[in-house]
């Protein structure tokens, strides 16, 4: 954990970095867990802004850096509500 200059405590956990490689939702995922902050994020499937919270967030990440490549790409190409269901039934 690192502090931020408002006093936030910040994970430094690995899977909550960006990466390159991330769509620009997930990437938006992954901002929300690292913060522990809820955000609307713009899902690009339905074009309307989600409220995502840090709890669901971290579940979508848990299951997106499990999936294989071909599956990652196509949980990504989901809307974000579909991978908040896909990821609470995988984590069940």
């Amino acid at each position: 954990m690192i502090e931020s200059a408002a006093g936030l405590k910040l994970t430094t956990d690995p899977r909550f970095t960006v990466r390159d490689t991330d769509a620009r939702h997930v990437a938006a995922i992954r901002k929300v867990c690292r913060e522990q902050q809820h955000n609307r994020i713009q899902c690009p499937v339905t074009k309307r802004r989600v409220a995502v919270d840090a709890f669901t967030a971290s579940a979508v990440i848990t299951v997106h850096d499990s999936l294989n490549d071909a599956n990652r790409a196509k949980f990504a190409a989901c809307s974000i509500a579909k991978m908040a269901a896909v990821a609470w039934k995988l984590l069940k």
